[in-house]
């Protein structure tokens, strides 16, 4: 639960409220009937409705980076002062491809060569570190179609659809292999949130990172609603600050044994497994 209702002070909660992200939300063994493990890359949620008055969202990121630029990847996410969707690369977005379409057509992704996935990683006096992402967001307008309400869901990269030679399955946004077996789950928030989540699998995600390093950014902001016309002076204070802000740097050896650095001993993650939605 992120919008908790303790502490029962707004001002409190807002600063020093808990927001926990639970290992089996960013590694799951199964998901439903489909067997991974399965390793969250993107992600977006959103809690309305835990506490009435209290908001928060948060937004997940998954970064490849060189396994000598970690540690500098790690102190660019951590130091920079106000996170935003700017701090990592930015999806390309798809607005009008039809989305039986992805990740086949030549129009999913038009324009976005490999580069479109890579960005720099950096603050003011922190040197900037490459890094690749694993996601591309169907962004499909639902005012085009009274039929049509897919819109908001999350794929994998065209480059790593195209390496592993994925196919759509139909009526969802999840992808195969050639020979059958799933390789990406495309899938609601969990029960209690709102957003979207992409998981791909740790064994492919493995072979697309060449030797990389996978690094999740996790971050979000509390806040009240309704805010009405003017906030309180004492909320604009804290949002001043950065107070508001909450953000978790984590690296995925710590719960993937593929990922795990040679020698070094991994802690077991929860067996507990999350509820999730199909869109």
């Amino acid at each position: 639960m992120w919008a908790s209702h303790k502490p029962s002070d707004d001002r409190r909660w807002i600063k020093e409220g808990t927001v926990a992200i639970p290992n089996e939300l960013l590694y799951r063994r199964e998901i439903g009937p489909s067997l991974g493990p399965w390793v969250a890359v993107d992600g977006y949620l959103t809690a309305d409705e835990q506490t009435p008055g209290r908001h928060v969202f948060g937004f997940l990121k998954a970064l490849l980076v060189r396994p000598q630029d970690v540690d500098l990847a790690k102190t660019a996410l951590t130091s920079a002062e106000h996170p935003s969707m700017w701090s990592t690369p930015r999806p390309p977005e798809d607005y009008y491809t039809f989305a039986g379409e992805i990740p086949w057509s030549s129009q999913f992704g038009a324009g976005s060569e490999p580069e479109a996935y890579r960005a720099d990683v950096g603050e003011r006096g922190v040197p900037e570190v490459s890094a690749e992402i694993l996601s591309h967001h169907y962004t499909w307008e639902s005012y085009h179609s009274a039929l049509n309400k897919a819109g908001g869901a999350i794929v994998p990269s065209r480059t790593f659809s195209e390496r592993f030679d994925l196919r759509g399955i139909p009526q969802s946004f999840d992808q195969i292999v050639p020979a059958g077996s799933i390789a990406a789950k495309s899938l609601r928030a969990p029960s209690g949130f709102g957003g979207h989540l992409l998981y791909l699998r740790e064994d492919l995600l493995h072979r697309f990172a060449a030797g990389r390093r996978l690094i999740w950014f996790i971050w979000g902001e509390r806040g009240i609603r309704p805010l009405g016309y003017e906030p309180p002076e004492w909320l604009v204070k804290i949002m001043r600050a950065g107070a508001d802000v909450w953000r978790q740097v984590r690296g995925a050896e710590e719960l993937s044994p593929l990922f795990a650095s040679p020698g070094k001993r991994r802690p077991r993650s929860s067996t507990r497994q999350s509820s999730v939605r199909r869109h």
